[in-house]
């Protein structure tokens, strides 16, 4: 799975979750957010980042799973 993908999940997430807490589950989703976001502004300007991958971040993007199936199953 891409950087830019895993936050388009976690966008997802933090939309069907918008009353978060702090300690929750979800405020962890919004700082691997946040934390995302800042990666993939970083690697468009330090260019010794932007072939650098997460450990289990892939290049290609993983299309078995769709943004709508995910999408059902948080709110199934």
């Amino acid at each position: 799975m891409t950087a830019d993908k895993a936050l388009e999940y976690l966008d997802i997430v933090l939309k069907a979750h918008p009353r978060l807490r702090p300690g929750d589950f979800g405020q962890a989703v919004k700082l691997s957010q946040e934390a995302l976001a800042e990666l993939l502004r970083l690697r468009k300007t330090i260019p010794i980042l932007k072939d650098t991958l997460l450990p289990s971040e892939t290049p290609i993007i993983d299309n078995n799973r769709s943004l709508h199936h995910i999408k059902e199953v948080l709110e199934g």
